[in-house]
């Protein structure tokens, strides 16, 4: 069976093709310590895993979700959405993350011009939902 790890790292890949220069990470780092030297910076965070029983024999589907948060400065808002739709064509021509899971979805994505004022820097997040293979 994959884990949330197995997911945010196949998902973190096609980040690191979709935007080249983007540095990645699995785990979550306040923005105001990400160096500009940095950016666009990538992190997959915050897994929550929801077991639901679906059959009647009590066979078990794991669906887990997790938030990919970019961060970036200096870029309009046109060009973030279009690092955004870069990565979600990455996951959309590989709806199994590599026979990592049974499919995956983008539900939610949210750009913030102006997430942190002393820093300038903006960030992009988007929700993922997968659901494990057993």
């Amino acid at each position: 069976m994959s884990d949330i790890g197995d997911v945010m790292d196949a998902v973190l890949t096609h980040v690191g093709v979709a935007i080249p220069a983007a540095t990645t990470l699995r785990g979550f780092i306040p923005i105001r310590d990400i160096p500009t030297a940095d950016l666009p910076h990538v992190q997959a965070f915050a897994p929550a895993t929801e077991i639901a029983e679906v059959l009647v024999w009590r066979q078990e589907v794991q669906n887990i979700g997790f938030t990919v948060l970019m961060t970036t400065r200096g870029e309009t808002q046109e060009a973030i959405i279009t690092k955004f739709e870069s990565i979600q064509t990455r996951l959309d021509t590989d709806r199994l993350l590599s026979n990592t899971v049974r499919w995956v979805s983008i539900p939610s994505m949210e750009v913030n011009e102006a997430a942190d004022s002393k820093t300038g820097y903006q960030t992009l997040a988007f929700e993922v939902v997968a659901e494990v293979l057993d």
